[in-house]
């Protein structure tokens, strides 16, 4: 009974023909110095703490170089592939089943690392920008997913050096022929040209390898240069704007003004019988806040809406609260009448309930949002007798506060005479001697 092995013994060494075993020892040397820079770039990144980690040859890490270069490692191991004889069956490889399936998951796998890199040079055709993520580099680190890559890259050469064992053929013997010629055993002419036209190829292929590198190098730092020009031209263009706004806000600040204010407007509507009802709004502002409320009508009154015509509030049936929740601008001016007059503009949240003696519409707790504008007036110390004022304009948009739209429209201005309380806006200089 016969057991076939595997794993090959020291006697299993695999013959193939020396440019094979020269290739292969050559790509093996290629992708160990290629996870050597990848592994100088989790080092960097990850033992350093470098905040950018492009490795020992940091001018070379870009899209183009990293896909010419993994195109040309899977076409090495296609070569090797057919070149061994993987894709017969019978060949003597495949009488190491577990090697041969291992070599072919590793050239499988590179096949799909340059899907990787296709993807990644897209999409940095599509962005212009270099690290682009591919397809796992949304989910990966890239620096640790593509230093495995590679690592599981190296295992096909692993296998056919340390795996197989290649061993070159040996030369066939040759005897002298007809005009100086080699003949090798088997009556076949073997010209003298064969091995020199072999090394000069070797040569030429390293001279253009060499210099197909050193233009990539040269192509690469001009390009890494000029987007180091670039992001420090993005960068003056962002310094440039911070210092516009800085400016601004010290010109700003320089006007030194304060303004804050807090009171009671009152206002009449209409009640059930034609009288009179006073109602009390509650205001407060500063440059950090803003505030509007009516707590409560003490008596029945017939108020107005936008879309549903005029509607009788009983006593105590209405509760509005207004608070911004940004102050995004602030303008301050003297008039020529002496009175001075801050204009603040934001977002706030609104409360509104409606009670009446068949529903109740809105709630003290649920809000909407509304955009805003205040006008606020300091006619001198005194308060509403002195010209003091305050109105409270809200733009009420019917998608995202529908009832408060329903009610008081797109536009409404909350006013009335500012019975109590005191608006201040001055200059610094002023207050301060």
């Amino acid at each position: 009974m016969s057991i076939r092995r595997d794993f090959p013994t020291r006697s299993a060494a695999v013959p193939v023909r020396p440019w094979l075993l020269l290739l292969a020892q050559a790509t093996f040397v290629l992708q160990g110095l290629h996870v050597l820079e990848h592994l100088s770039q989790v080092v960097q990144k990850f033992v350093l703490g470098w905040e950018k980690a492009h490795g020992l040859l940091g001018f070379l890490d870009l899209e183009a170089v990293h896909l010419l270069y993994n195109s040309g490692y899977f076409a090495l191991l296609l070569v090797l592939f057919f070149g061994v004889g993987f894709h017969r069956r019978s060949a003597a490889v495949w009488q190491h089943w577990s090697l041969g399936s291992l070599f072919v998951f590793g050239v499988v796998f590179q096949g799909y690392h340059e899907v990787e890199h296709l993807f990644k040079f897209n999409q940095h055709l599509a962005t212009m920008t270099q690290g682009t993520p591919g397809i796992l580099g949304n989910f990966f680190n890239l620096i640790w997913l593509h230093f495995s890559f590679n690592l599981v890259a190296l295992v096909p050469i692993l296998v056919l050096l340390f795996g197989y064992r290649l061993r070159a053929e040996p030369r066939p013997a040759v005897r002298p022929g007809a005009r100086g010629l080699p003949v090798v055993a088997g009556g076949a002419q073997e010209p003298r040209w064969t091995r020199r036209t072999a090394i000069l190829g070797i040569i030429s292929a390293a001279l253009g390898g060499g210099g197909l590198v050193y233009g990539l190098s040269e192509g690469a730092q001009r390009r890494r240069t000029q987007w180091e020009l670039q992001d420090l031209r993005e960068e003056e263009g962002g310094m440039r704007s911070t210092l516009a706004r800085l400016e601004e806000r010290v010109g700003r600040l320089s006007q030194r003004w304060v303004a804050s204010g807090g009171g009671t407007n009152l206002k009449h509507m209409p009640g059930a019988s034609g009288e009179q009802i006073e109602l009390r709004e509650v205001f407060s502002f500063d440059r950090n806040h803003a505030y509007c409320r009516v707590d409560t009508n003490p008596a029945a009154f017939a108020m107005p809406t936008n879309q549903m015509g005029t509607v009788l509030i009983p006593a105590n049936g209405f509760y509005m609260a207004m608070s911004a929740t940004s102050i995004e601008q602030t303008n301050i001016e003297e008039r020529a009448d002496g009175k001075t007059v801050a204009t603040m503009r934001g977002v706030l949240d609104c409360h509104t309930e409606v009670v009446t003696a068949s529903v109740r519409a809105g709630s003290r707790t649920a809000a909407e949002p509304a955009s805003y504008e205040i006008v606020a007036v300091d006619g001198g110390v005194g308060g509403g007798i002195r010209g003091d004022s305050f109105a409270f304009t809200v733009f009420f948009d019917e998608k995202t506060a529908p009832l408060n739209h329903a009610i008081f429209g797109p536009r409404f201005t909350f006013t009335g005479d500012m019975v109590e309380g005191e608006i201040t806006i001055q200059s610094l200089a002023r207050l301060v001697p």
